[in-house]
């Protein structure tokens, strides 16, 4: 994918970004299902989990810089039972506790 894939003037994913979100899913706990890629507009990456029949959303950013940024919540617009979120999340570091309580809350076991 080169510069200007959305017609509107994004860059194109970094090979940084790209690298980081990988080492992040290398540490991903077996009982956590696989997230949904995504890519941003400034050479950055994503994946995130959409969960609507048990409530959870989750996103988690790398913008190529050994970093990432995540965001999670629980429950439905003006229903929030729990939220969680951080910026500058070592990508080599074990997956955040709060993030994880919420992906975990998809397992219907």
């Amino acid at each position: 994918m080169g510069d200007n894939w959305d017609g509107d003037g994004a860059k194109a994913p970094s090979q940084e970004a790209v690298n980081d979100a990988l080492t992040f899913l290398d540490g991903r706990p077996a009982n956590i299902p696989l997230p949904y890629p995504e890519e941003g507009t400034e050479g950055d990456v994503g994946v995130y989990w959409d969960n609507r029949q048990a409530h959870v959303f989750a996103e988690v950013t790398f913008e190529g810089d050994r970093t990432c940024a995540y965001f999670a919540v629980h429950g439905v617009p003006g229903a929030v039972s729990e939220k969680c979120g951080s910026d500058d999340v070592d990508v080599t570091a074990p997956w955040p506790d709060d993030m994880l309580r919420i992906l975990r809350m998809q397992d219907p076991a």
